[in-house]
């Protein structure tokens, strides 16, 4: 016997064939990317370099949980994804995943392990980094190194005292070998809310005590640091009069940037920390008259204030969000102003030919495709997307919420094509690794088909409308006898009624029925298939 075609086609990458003592390691291929950090790369931009995944697609899989908490957040590597679930439980069914790590295999959604975070930890931040061999975790106290196979606990890097405020890790990054953070002292001790509600959906003023604060209690730090990983070593330190925060600290390929609104705008050599150029109030009235008063809006609109709202790529800076009244965009070499736009509820994908401007709530199409460098617009995108699920990309996609399940913006095109059954969680969209899409279980009850975790494929060339009688569709048995009667207009043998899936029955319901007979199953978690009926 020989290693098959089909072989190689159900093994995922990285797997093993074993035919005799023939072994063969699938290659993993050059065009799938990972989603490293929880907007996909240090410049806060969720726009994947994978180019394996392209519509049309197919289902991956299917998997649970069905629901979970909120806030969450997404990083993956090596064919593993691990899935953040946050603090707040508006319903009981999202309870058994409050404040945990789940690590699941990209590929088929088997859970690999848990890791329980501290009880309250507001994770709706950049703390989360990943590594095909270790997960980086930033805490209350320290960062951990979690070994991405086990879910074990390696060691933690630890800010040295004297350098930092406290030691509460707000914001982290890896490139190139090096660990860069923000850290600094304790913060809001929030807690796990469990609020047993009954009804639908949930309520924007019942979150959780850190969350119903009118300011943003979370994130804010003095000193940034770069850590050699080899050797845990301080490279250096900067540190700021007052706390810089974490939502707008972004780093391009050679420098960092941090932000306080009214305060500070500062440009570091990422490989020294040595201050390039430094914008505050004094020095600079005119920036920050640009850039406004801070927003503390938080709302199905405009989204989570927890949201970052700062971008970079190697030319330019965007400042968009619900903390802002406009968006605003500067100059990466100096921090002038480079062009600025009135609307107030933009959220950004920077993509390789423009940027694109996915604008707020339904029914209010302000969504615009600009040059990224002068703020000329290119096109209007009358999309029909709806309220505040984070826009993300593909190579060939932008993908978000729409009225009744998710969208699609194919780039090529410039055309909204709807994917209508399942619709993408608020904080994280759509992930984009292992070149599959992943939809996210969350606490909504929308007009959907799909709750839990949904991955798709690309389907190239699959045949979606296969003639009836083509080769190889059927496959039946010399032993095979029929062990029933056969299906009539009356039945519902298969899914959906029918191979139509026209889900329409001729049977007759009398005016008057009684429980015939019933069974319980094995317990309350348990999935049962959809039933068929026959005879």
């Amino acid at each position: 016997m020989q290693v098959t075609e089909e072989m190689r086609r159900i093994v995922q990458p990285r797997g093993r064939i074993l035919v005799g003592e023939h072994v063969e390691v699938i290659p993993v291929p050059d065009d799938i990317d990972d989603w490293t950090h929880p907007y996909y790369a240090p410049d806060n931009n969720p726009a994947s370099h994978d180019r394996a995944i392209r519509a049309p697609y197919l289902t991956q899989f299917l998997a649970d949980p069905r629901y979970a908490p909120a806030p969450q957040f997404t990083v993956a590597a090596g064919g593993r994804v691990f899935k953040i679930f946050g603090h707040v439980a508006w319903h009981e069914r999202e309870e058994p995943y409050l404040n945990v790590i789940v690590a699941y295999d990209g590929f088929n959604g088997t859970q690999l392990w848990r890791y329980p975070l501290p009880e309250g930890m507001m994770v709706h931040r950049n703390v989360f980094v990943a590594t095909p061999e270790v997960l980086y975790v930033g805490d209350h106290e320290s960062c951990k190194r979690i070994d991405a196979r086990t879910g074990k606990v390696i060691d933690e890097i630890r800010a040295p005292a004297h350098l930092v405020d406290g030691p509460f890790w707000k914001w982290m990054a890896l490139r190139n070998g090096v660990l860069y953070a923000l850290v600094g002292e304790k913060e809001f001790p929030d807690r796990p809310v469990k609020w047993k509600r009954k009804q639908h959906g949930w309520p924007w003023n019942q979150i959780s005590p850190g969350f119903n604060r009118p300011e943003q209690p979370w994130g804010f730090g003095r000193t940034l640091l770069a850590f050699d990983l080899k050797t845990k070593k301080v490279l250096w330190h900067h540190r700021e009069s007052e706390p810089i925060d974490a939502r707008a600290v972004c780093m391009n390929d050679d420098r960092l940037f941090a932000f306080r609104f009214g305060s500070f705008l500062t440009c570091l050599d990422a490989a020294s920390g040595k201050v390039l150029w430094r914008k505050d109030k004094e020095t600079d009235a005119a920036l920050f008259e640009t850039l406004g008063e801070y927003l503390p809006r938080q709302s199905w609109r405009t989204n989570w204030r927890t949201v970052v709202y700062l971008k970079c790529s190697n030319d330019a800076l965007y400042f968009a969000g619900p903390q802002l009244s406009k968006l605003v965009v500067l100059s990466t070499s100096d921090g002038r102003v480079l062009w600025e736009d009135p609307y107030d509820n933009y959220q950004l994908i920077i993509h390789p030919d423009a940027l694109y401007a996915i604008s707020g709530p339904w029914g209010v199409e302000k969504s615009k495709k600009f040059d990224p460098l002068t703020g000329k617009v290119l096109a209007e995108l009358p999309i029909g997307r709806r309220a505040c699920t984070r826009p993300t990309a593909t190579s060939d996609s932008i993908l978000f919420r729409a009225m009744g399940g998710s969208v699609r913006l194919d780039l090529a095109a410039g055309q909204p094509r709807w994917i209508s059954p399942m619709r993408p969680a608020c904080h994280d969209g759509v992930t984009i690794a292992n070149g599959l899409l992943y939809w996210w279980p969350y606490v909504c009850d929308c007009q959907l088909s799909l709750n839990g975790v949904t991955a798709l494929t690309s389907a190239g060339d699959f045949d979606f409308s296969p003639a009836p009688e083509a080769p190889g569709r059927l496959v039946t048995s010399t032993t095979a006898r029929q062990l029933g009667p056969e299906a009539t207009e009356l039945d519902w043998p298969t899914f959906r009624a029918n191979a139509e899936r026209t889900a329409v029955s001729k049977a007759r319901v009398p005016e008057r029925a009684a429980v015939l007979w019933k069974t319980p199953t094995a317990s309350s978690t348990e999935r049962l298939t959809p039933p068929i009926v026959v005879g």
